[in-house]
Parts: structure tokens; sequence; C-alpha cells
């Protein structure tokens, strides 16, 4: 019963997580769009160009995801619901 419970709380604050992360991301999906579409055209000169424009926003996201894998772990690996309870949903940058 305890194990369901941590199973299922676990499952709550990782969807928690990525409604978040989904927030924190979505005003710079535009960019990656665009680095995807230069990509994807194969024009190197407006790919360089983009990446270079935007690359504190770019630099940004590639942290947010770095830090949205860390606290997965600390998610999945948390044994008791206090454990879990403590871990804060809040990215406070680098």
């Amino acid at each position: 019963m305890i194990q369901v419970n941590l199973d299922k709380l676990k499952q709550q604050k990782l969807q928690q997580l990525d409604t978040y992360i989904t927030t924190l991301l979505q005003p710079t999906d535009y960019i990656v769009i665009k680095v995807a579409e230069a990509h994807s055209d194969d024009d190197s000169e407006l790919l360089q160009f983009l990446q270079t424009k935007y690359k504190d926003q770019l630099q940004q996201r590639k942290q947010i995801r770095i830090w949205n894998d860390k606290i997965k772990q600390e998610i999945n690996n948390s044994t008791t619901v206090d454990q879990l309870k403590s871990i804060v949903i809040e990215y406070k940058g680098t």
C-alpha cells in the first residue's frame, strides 16, 4: 500500500514537472522551430546566423533540460513520501 501511494505521488510529481518545463520552454519554442527549419532546408548560413543570434536562449533551454533530467532522477530515486515532498520544482537558472 505504501509503495503504491509513493508510486502514484511520483507520477503526480513528474506530471507537475512536465507541465512546469513546458511553461519554461514554450516562450522560446519558436527559436527551435526556426533552427530546425534552417537545418532541414540545409541552409548552413541561416543556421549559423540563428545559432549565433539565439545563443543565450538556446543555452538557457539546454540548462533547463539538464535541470529537468536532474529533478526527474531525484523524483524517481525517492524512497519515502517525505523525501518526494521535499523536492521543489522551481528552476532558478545557473
